[in-house]
């Protein structure tokens, strides 16, 4: 059965629970969590972590605004 965390603290306490109750992970249960942060790589066993590179895509699409604004953008053109 698999279960998506909205964050790696709340994957971490899944993981708590389920070894608490005798779930075998990740042979019965897999757990994903988002936003990786270090004590990740702390538990066993691993957690399937996704990256949100918010500050990467912010600065890219405001790279991106000011390029369309200046006249550099392709009008129409989609990301």
């Amino acid at each position: 059965m698999p279960i998506a965390s909205f964050d790696l603290r709340a994957a971490i306490g899944t993981l708590d629970l389920a070894r608490a109750r005798g779930l075998d992970v990740p042979g019965r249960l897999a757990v994903t969590g988002y936003d990786d942060i270090d004590a990740a790589s702390m538990v066993s066993p691993a957690l399937t972590t996704v990256v949100d590179p918010a500050r990467e895509i912010g600065r890219s699409v405001a790279r991106l605004l000011i390029d369309r604004l200046d006249g550099a953008g392709a009008p129409g053109r989609s990301c």
